[in-house]
């Protein structure tokens, strides 16, 4: 990312590729789920989409592809993602109660 900001052209190409796809995965992804006549939330993750012409790059790319997307800011980080993804694997149902206690656990750091 950095070099892409610093306007070499290589890096801006494969960023520029690579939100492409990614966009291209969640309109297919939208697609086979039959969501296509609808709004879909689609959010994101990973450091790359902390670089700012990513994420516009990314959003310019889905919105082309699949009109009714809403792209909306992850709720929380990748930590608790997988830690919701291992409960959900263990059979612990993902109720707003557990998800407001995150909430207000991580609120507190």
């Amino acid at each position: 990312c950095i070099l892409a900001e610093k306007g070499y052209d290589l890096p801006q190409d494969i960023l520029s590729d690579a939100a492409t796809f990614l966009a291209q995965m969640a309109a297919v992804t939208a697609d086979r789920l039959g969501l296509l006549k609808r709004t879909v939330l689609v959010s994101y993750g990973g450091g790359v989409f902390n670089n700012p012409s990513f994420l516009s790059s990314f959003k310019l790319h889905l919105l082309a592809l699949l009109s009714g997307a809403d792209l909306v800011k992850p709720v929380f980080n990748p930590d608790v993602g997988a830690l919701l993804l291992a409960y959900r694997n263990v059979g612990i149902e993902i109720s707003s109660d557990l998800l407001n206690q995150i909430k207000k656990r991580r609120s507190r750091k």
